[in-house]
């Protein structure tokens, strides 16, 4: 019992409790970006060749393209927890969001694939800080119980 109260205190550094309404609707938030995240990482898998075509693109620069996001994800999936330890947890993840919303507004109007490459590439970025901080962000505002539950269910969906 005791490492239960230790662990829900360091979730909680400040003691207080969230409000239900808040911790549902952060969990509701939670579900929404990573739904956003799986259609933004599959989705071009489905479109590539209709932009291969209308962009007239080698099969190597098709590649390369369809690589581009899921590389910068990896990568920075390595150096997003630095950079949530330097601006905060909260300002990652809603500098994650804002990074996927315009790139991926981007990458439906870019004309050229220098352009389409470089906004994948950003797309990526902003993909890898969401998936490495959400969860931690969670953690922090969730109960334990909910916290469980929320991650039992993104075990199953990554499954």
């Amino acid at each position: 019992m005791a490492a239960h109260d230790e662990l829900q205190e360091e979730r909680n550094s400040d003691g207080a409790e969230y409000p239900k309404h808040i911790q549902i609707l952060a969990l509701f938030m939670v579900g929404l970006l990573m739904f956003g995240d799986s259609v933004e990482i599959y989705l071009p898998a489905v479109i590539i060749q209709d932009v291969s075509c209308e962009l007239n693109l080698s099969p190597s620069q098709h590649h390369v393209l369809a690589a581009a996001m899921n590389s910068a994800l990896a990568i920075v999936n390595f150096i997003a927890v630095y950079v949530a330890e330097r601006l905060g947890r909260r300002l990652t993840v809603l500098t994650s969001i804002y990074l996927c919303i315009i790139f991926t507004v981007f990458c439906a109007i870019v004309p050229n694939y220098t352009s389409l490459l470089l906004s994948r590439i950003l797309t990526g970025v902003g993909v890898g800080l969401n998936d490495s901080i959400l969860m931690v962000y969670m953690s922090e505002i969730s109960s334990t119980r909910d916290f469980q539950v929320l991650s039992i269910t993104t075990l199953a969906l990554a499954i």
